[in-house]
């Protein structure tokens, strides 16, 4: 799919990688991104300064819970009122919170979920479109777990799940909505917070403590651009270590192969 033209909405878009992935659109010649995040505040000062780069037009901000489903349907239904379409449907949302694992599943999972399904309803057949785009924002941990954030891990290895379950030519032909996922590795990010948010506090420390080579997030915003144009229905990439992106085979139905004899 060629991004230009479309119009893409971007959950968890005011900071991080979700921002990056704003401006990388903007400045492919897309007709709009509606930025949607729980920071109203720092929202509409970061959509200020995109309009003010790439267009009045181009570009709105919607503050949007994940956790909440009327709220997603209502950016969505407020999009396709003022652009005419929806496209592409990036969930990126997320949050980094073991102890409160709870709102952890139902931001970084639920929130995915809901957003997948609202994606079917108003981007693909049912809406009398011929093709959409889901991109989950999954992550590395999601393929192999760090035992510092197990939970955390879990709820990515959901996420890869989920988009591979969804992945399917059933799913395709029922939807017309193409689903992959990207799994980013350290970026530079708000998202890991304080000690506080991890079920050890000492762990926080070891993190701080290891050498591990940050990316920027406009390398993932690269990687992202990539998959929108070229990336098959079903597929889980990665992007990390400032490398380009690249895709991770899943040998299928490991479980249910029959030994051999």
């Amino acid at each position: 799919m060629d991004p230009a033209g479309k119009v893409i909405l971007v959950t968890g878009g005011a900071s991080g990688i979700g921002l990056a992935i704003c401006e990388a659109l903007l400045a492919e010649k897309v007709k709009a991104v509606v930025m949607c995040d729980i920071n109203e505040e720092l929202g509409q000062q970061k959509i200020s300064e995109l309009k003010e780069k790439y267009g009045q037009e181009r570009a709105m901000f919607k503050k949007v819970d994940v956790r909440v489903n009327e709220q997603i349907e209502d950016a969505i239904k407020q999009t396709i009122a003022k652009f005419g379409t929806l496209d592409i449907l990036i969930n990126n949302a997320g949050i980094f919170d073991d102890q409160r694992w709870e709102r952890e599943v139902d931001v970084n999972l639920n929130g995915v979920i809901r957003g997948m399904m609202l994606a079917f309803k108003y981007m693909g057949k049912n809406s009398g479109k011929t093709e959409g785009l889901v991109i989950n924002t999954a992550s590395i941990t999601g393929l192999e777990p760090i035992e510092t954030i197990p939970i955390y891990s879990a709820i990515k290895h959901g996420v890869i799940g989920l988009t591979r379950g969804f992945g399917t030519p059933l799913h395709l032909q029922r939807t017309g909505v193409r689903v992959v996922a990207i799994c980013p590795g350290y970026t530079t990010s708000a998202i890991v917070t304080g000690a506080e948010a991890f079920l050890d506090p000492q762990w926080k420390a070891d993190l701080d403590q290891s050498e591990v080579f940050f990316q920027e997030p406009s390398v993932v915003a690269t990687g992202v651009l990539e998959m929108i144009r070229n990336a098959p229905h079903g597929s889980i990439w990665v992007s990390e270590d400032d490398e380009p992106i690249y895709e991770v085979l899943i040998p299928p139905r490991l479980a249910l192969r029959k030994k051999a004899t």
